[in-house]
């Protein structure tokens, strides 16, 4: 039997504490769903093109998607044409890019301003200061930089973390998240909070689901009576835990058939 808590979270993994959440979901007259992509609703893969989105998931996200006063939002540092790719089919809010591009259900895809002059002034001091590191990949795209670990030494992480934290001192504006193995430059007006909060607008009911930095700093965002899960990690603010994609998708699946 599955326990209901992690450490101070409610443990997703437990069905007595799913069914609560099921129980307010099914009372609740304009529901809100916020979700991340990778490492949330399906599983990291060591080569992000290579992921295949589970049947089943794109099934439930589609049910809840047409559920009266519902409304689903993906929000992903992944780039848009392959969020429509995977999602676009559906009726679901769609972000990409930390929230540089926003795709309404049945609508075109809106990009949204930003300075993005600084990008190319923070690979440069990335690539000063850590390219040589093997394995490191560092990409500017779409006014984010990521400076990808993977593939890197375990011991060079540290290093690599701390190369980041200092090249922050160095801008105005721009704020840094961890994802896993990937440290994201982002500007401060295309986070994925300042594009999820103006959706957030007194709904009865509110789940926000996500495993990286730029999750946790969305969640702290939400209103008090938001039910947040981090997946993979306990250690959050979220009041709770999904252990895996796995269950974060069984969760989604006793949402829709609430």
């Amino acid at each position: 039997m599955n326990s209901q808590m992690v450490g101070s979270c409610l443990n997703l993994a437990s069905p007595a504490v799913r069914d609560q959440l099921c129980e307010e979901f099914r009372r609740a007259k304009e529901p809100l769903l916020i979700l991340d992509c990778d490492g949330t609703v399906v599983d990291i893969h060591p080569s992000p093109n290579s992921v295949v989105i589970p049947g089943a998931l794109l099934l439930h996200l589609g049910v809840l998607g047409r559920k009266k006063g519902a409304r689903v939002i993906i929000v992903s540092g992944r780039g848009m044409g392959w969020l429509m790719e995977k999602f676009g089919h559906l009726n679901i809010t769609l972000i990409g890019r930390h929230g540089r591009f926003i795709r309404e259900p049945g609508k075109k895809v809106v990009e949204r301003e930003f300075p993005t002059e600084w990008t190319q002034r923070v690979a440069t001091a990335v690539e000063r200061r850590i390219a040589e590191i093997e394995g490191l990949k560092i990409k500017d795209h779409d006014g984010v930089v990521a400076v990808d670990n993977n593939g890197v030494d375990e011991s060079h992480h540290r290093e690599i973390r701390k190369a980041c934290k200092s090249i922050l001192e160095e801008f105005h504006r721009v704020e840094l998240h961890h994802n896993h193995l990937i440290a994201e430059f982002i500007n401060q007006g295309g986070t994925k909070r300042s594009a999820v909060m103006p959706y957030v607008n007194g709904q009865d009911f509110i789940a926000q689901a996500g495993d990286g930095g730029s999750d946790e700093d969305l969640r702290e965002g939400l209103p008090g009576h938001a039910h947040t899960i981090v997946v993979g990690r306990p250690h959050s603010s979220a009041k709770y835990c999904a252990g895996s994609p796995c269950v974060m998708r069984r969760t989604l699946q006793d949402l829709a058939y609430a």
